[in-house]
C-alpha cells in the first residue's frame, strides 16, 4: 500500500511538473475567484471543504473540489455560478456542488459535480468537445420556473459534446441547429420520481426548443415520466428534426399512442432502482436512489461502445457504462481517506506512517 501511494503521489506531481503546472490550495475563507484571477494557465486548484462566491473561468484550470453530499469531511460549495468563458478551452472542473452553470467555451470538461438549478451549454455561442459526465443534476421548483433545467444550445451549434453517466432529475431541452452532434448515453431522466404527476409538467420534459436533434445518438439512458410527447414546443420524435440520429438500447416507462420508438428500445413499467419511488435497502438517499435493484429490467440492457448489438452489454442508466456515475462526485485522482502518523517520535528516528487512498477513476 505505501509503495503504491508513493507512486502515485510520484505521477500526480510529476505530471503537473511537465506541464510546469501551479498546484494551489485554497480553503474556506479564501477568495477562490481572486485564486483563480493570481492562477496561470494550466494550473491545478485543490479547493478544500467550504463555502464560495461565483467564479469565472477565463483560462485554462483544473479544479478538483471536495464532492457533494458528503456527510464526512464537507462539501466544496459554489453559492452562484460557475462560468466557463472564452479563454477556458481546456478546462476540466471536479467535485463542486453549486447553484448554475454556464459552459461558454469548447474542449470543456465538466464531471462528478451537483448543480441544483441550471446548466446550459452553449449561452449564445458554439462550442466543440464539450463532455458533461457523472453529473447530479436537479432543481426543486421544475413546475413552475423554465429556466431551472439543462439548456443545450441556445440557437447556436453545438458539435461533438458528450453527455453520459449524469443523473438528471430536471427538464432537458435541446435548442441547437441542425448540424449539431451529440452522445447522449447512460444517463437516468427521471424528474417524476420527486415530482407529482398531477403537476402538469410532463408533457415537455424531454423537448427541442426550435432545435434539430437529427445529429444526436442516445444510448444506454432511462426516461421516466411521459416520454416523449409534446406538442409545443416538440417532443423527441414528433418531426423529423425531433428524430435522433440513433437511439438504442433506452428504457422508458411510457410512450404516448401517437408515438413509435425505434427497434432496440424498452418499455417498461417495472421496477428499475432499489432506492424509488419506494425506498428499499436503505438506498433512498439523493444520488444512490438511482442505483439498480436486483433484476431491474435496466441490468446488462444496454452496449457499450460502438453500441452495436453484438457488442458487449452493460447496465442502462448513470451506474452502468464505461464511466459509471460515482456517489458524491469524489473527484479522480489520488483521495486519501485514512492515515495514521505518530504524533511523537524520537529525534533522527524512524517515523512509521499507514497511508489509506483510492484512485476514484
Amino acid at each position: 500500500m505505501k509503495t503504491k501511494i508513493l507512486l502515485l503521489t510520484f505521477f500526480f506531481f510529476s505530471m503537473c511538473k511537465l506541464s510546469q503546472a501551479t498546484i494551489i490550495s485554497v480553503v474556506n475563507g479564501d477568495n477562490l475567484q481572486t485564486k483563480i484571477t493570481n492562477a496561470s494557465a494550466g494550473d491545478i486548484l485543490i479547493v478544500g471543504a467550504g463555502t464560495y462566491s461565483s467564479i469565472t473561468l477565463s483560462k485554462k484550470l483544473t479544479i478538483f473540489g471536495a464532492g457533494y453530499y458528503k456527510t464526512i469531511g464537507g462539501n466544496s460549495i459554489i453559492t452562484g455560478q460557475i462560468n466557463f468563458s472564452a479563454g477556458s478551452e481546456g478546462s476540466y472542473v471536479s467535485g463542486m456542488y453549486c447553484d448554475n452553470v454556464d459552459i461558454s467555451a469548447s474542449n470543456i470538461t465538466f464531471a462528478r459535480n451537483l448543480v441544483t438549478t441550471r446548466l446550459v451549454l452553449g449561452s449564445s455561442v458554439s462550442t466543440n468537445n464539450v463532455v458533461v459526465s457523472q453529473n447530479y443534476l436537479c432543481t426543486s421548483n421544475i413546475t413552475s420556473n423554465d429556466n431551472n433545467l439543462v439548456l443545450i444550445g441556445t440557437g447556436n451549434i453545438q458539435t461533438n459534446y458528450v453527455f453520459k453517466n449524469n443523473i438528471v432529475m430536471t427538464k432537458i431541452n435541446f435548442n441547437h441547429p441542425n448540424g449539431s452532434t451529440g452522445l447522449i448515453v447512460n444517463n437516468v431522466f427521471d424528474p417524476d420520481s420527486s415530482n407529482s404527476s398531477s403537476t402538469g409538467y410532463y408533457n415537455d420534459i424531454y423537448r427541442i426548443v426550435g432545435g434539430d436533434i437529427k445529429g444526436l445518438s442516445f444510448y444506454n439512458n432511462i426516461f421516466k415520466g411521459s416520454f416523449p410527447f409534446a406538442t409545443t414546443p416538440q417532443g423527441l420524435f414528433t418531426s423529423a428534426n425531433a428524430t435522433p440520429l440513433n437511439f438504442k438500447w433506452n428504457i422508458v416507462d411510457f410512450v404516448t399512442s401517437s408515438i413509435t420508438l425505434p427497434a432496440d428500445n424498452l418499455v417498461s413499467t417495472a421496477k428499475v432502482f432499489a432506492g424509488y419511488p419506494i425506498n428499499t435497502g436503505g438506498l433512498n438517499n439523493a444520488d444512490g436512489r438511482a442505483i439498480l435493484q436486483p433484476g431491474s429490467p435496466a441490468t446488462n440492457y444496454g452496449r457499450k461502445a460502438p453500441f452495436g448489438s453484438s457488442d458487449p452489454v452493460t447496465d442502462a442508466g448513470a451506474y452502468g457504462g464505461e464511466q459509471p456515475y460515482v456517489l458524491s462526485g469524489i473527484p479522480v485522482g489520488p483521495y486519501i481517506y485514512s492515515m495514521n502518523v505518530p504524533p511523537l517520535a524520537a529525534a533522527n528516528s524512524v517515523i512509521p506512517v499507514t497511508i489509506k487512498a483510492k484512485t476514484n477513476n
